[in-house]
């Protein structure tokens, strides 16, 4: 089996702060399409099939310990890239970066409480949403990995939001 994650912290730091997606360019490709979630999906689908060389069902065919494996390193990627995004809410180029969630910080009592979002620069925006992209990448991993389709993700999430609601409204939760 390929490797499947690359280790980007090795010099102990809690997250990695020099990821620089702001240059990224972003295509609107949202409003060209018919279905944008199956396309994300199959988008992701493809590069760790024919990419990183991970074959879904055959995954689902093997023993169990190996998927739980899979889930093991993108689990473990969701959390690097959690680390990240946390660094990246106090604006990882014109912010105060992690001193926004570490109370230790001279800019955590000086700077964080006077800062919104919406102060945010845009770059420092860009990079905070590209960092909960890195997220979506793995968890979309964990639903391939279970033969997950497109339509189960839509349907399947439409049917839990309208479960959890239900809950609230009658007090079930």
């Amino acid at each position: 089996m390929p490797v499947f994650l690359s280790i980007k912290n090795t010099n102990n730091k809690m997250a990695n702060t020099d990821n620089q997606c702001k240059d990224l360019e972003v295509e609107d490709v949202f409003s060209k399409s018919e279905n944008t979630l199956a396309e994300l999906y199959n988008l992701q689908k493809d590069i760790q099939e024919n990419v990183y060389g991970y074959n879904f069902n055959k995954l689902q065919a093997g023993p169990l310990p190996e998927l739980r494996q899979f889930f093991d390193w993108n689990y473990h990627a969701i959390q690097d890239e959690l680390r990240e995004t946390f660094d990246a809410l106090g604006g990882i180029s014109d912010g105060i970066g992690n001193g926004v969630w570490k109370p230790w910080k001279k800019a955590y009592h000086e700077k964080a409480p006077n800062m919104s979002f919406n102060d945010m620069s845009e770059n420092d925006k860009k990079e905070l949403k590209m960092e909960l992209i890195d997220i979506q990448h793995f968890l979309f991993n964990m639903m391939l990995a279970v033969g997950m389709t497109p339509e189960e993700l839509m349907n399947y999430y439409f049917s839990k939001n309208k479960e959890n609601r239900r809950r609230q409204s009658t007090g079930t939760y």
